[in-house]
């Protein structure tokens, strides 16, 4: 297991390859600064959006408030936004 780990740190994309084959993955709601950083903005809706990290390529999805509410991959948090929104 520890060998799978290093493997997986190795390369930061592959943790973004890890969540296109997982879909979502478990998540805590955290705050964030709102990806002023290192992250893109691939979509937004009634201030929710979509950011991916330019070095791990995984997605994450932030409420109004810039809580992560979920994260994952991009097809992913897609379905997650389309979700919430038509909720509001």
């Amino acid at each position: 297991m520890k060998e799978r780990l290093i493997l997986l740190l190795a390369n930061p994309r592959n943790i973004g390859h890890l969540c296109d084959i997982i879909g979502t993955m478990p998540n805590i709601k955290t705050g964030t600064k709102g990806g002023e950083v290192f992250w893109s903005t691939l979509a937004s809706h009634g201030g929710w959006r979509i950011q991916q990290n330019l070095f791990t390529r995984h997605c994450r999805l932030l409420d109004p408030f810039n809580n992560r509410i979920a994260w994952g991959s991009e097809s992913a948090m897609m379905s997650a936004l389309k979700q919430v929104t038509t909720s509001y």
